[in-house]
């Protein structure tokens, strides 16, 4: 019995004593670990304190950022992607040449819209069928310079649009372009347009006069129906390559001015 006994206690002490070194050996980790985790935070911090931005840039439509571990020693630069310096909210679809054309995408309830020359540095080149057509808030739009194709519909319905200055380079006003914008006074068609689409401006009646260079080679039909104004036209006469029934309202035509 006594030997049982002795047994007995010999093995509840040997628990007591393996149970204490257990938990002493789980504190000391535990603290080894937080300690080891608070080096890391600090660390993590000190090099985020030791890297910063020392520059933005535009550079041909790209946003660049120069940043350094040592600020009076600028060493990388990077390209933020999807960048523009325009409207936020329009939408850019690439082109088989290699440019960008543009469409309204979520800028419906602007009333002014700027778009870019640039995105993601390439040229952006053409407003797309249907680009705006219907955005009913749009006063003004402002074009950059690269832009030299305005495709069908672009503009459609805009009843509210009073300025659409186009860019000098443009080359072609596609049908039905700027066909029910009630609201437009005017617009210039540079010395570089080649041609002017059916229905461009029909139904803009408050257009007050048009100014068609000698660079338009064809005009589509019905292109200036029901608009104000009277017509100056820089040929002498109309040229063979116009339709027959581009003047179909008979506005008053003033030739080789």
């Amino acid at each position: 019995m006594f030997n049982k006994r002795k047994i007995l206690a010999l093995a509840l002490v040997m628990c007591m004593l393996i149970g204490i070194f257990a938990f002493t050996s789980c504190s000391k980790k535990a603290d080894e670990g937080e300690g080891k985790k608070t080096t890391q935070s600090n660390n993590q911090e000190a090099a985020a304190q030791e890297k910063q931005i020392v520059d933005m840039k535009v550079i041909n439509g790209e946003l660049w950022v120069v940043y350094s571990d040592k600020p009076d020693e600028p060493v990388n630069i990077g390209r933020v992607d999807n960048f523009y310096e325009g409207t936020p909210g329009l939408e850019f679809f690439l082109l088989p040449d290699g440019t960008y054309g543009v469409k309204g995408g979520s800028t419906y309830y602007l009333e002014e819209i700027v778009i870019p020359a640039y995105y993601n540095g390439v040229k952006v080149t053409r407003v797309l069928d249907n680009a705006f057509s219907s955005y009913i808030n749009l006063k003004k739009v402002t074009f950059p310079e690269t832009v030299t194709h305005i495709d069908n519909s672009a503009f459609n319905a805009c009843v509210n649009l009073e300025v659409a200055t186009l860019p000098l380079g443009t080359k072609s006003i596609g049908n039905s372009a700027f066909s029910n914008c009630s609201s437009l006074k005017s617009v210039l068609i540079g010395d570089q347009v080649e041609s002017i689409g059916e229905f461009a401006f029909m139904n803009s009646i408050s257009i007050l006069n048009t100014n068609i260079p000698e660079s338009v080679k064809s005009i589509g039909r019905d292109a200036f129906k029901n608009c104000g104004g009277e017509i100056y036209c820089e040929v002498s006469e109309q040229p063979d390559t116009w339709s027959e029934y581009w003047n179909s309202s008979s506005l008053t035509v003033h030739w080789g001015e």
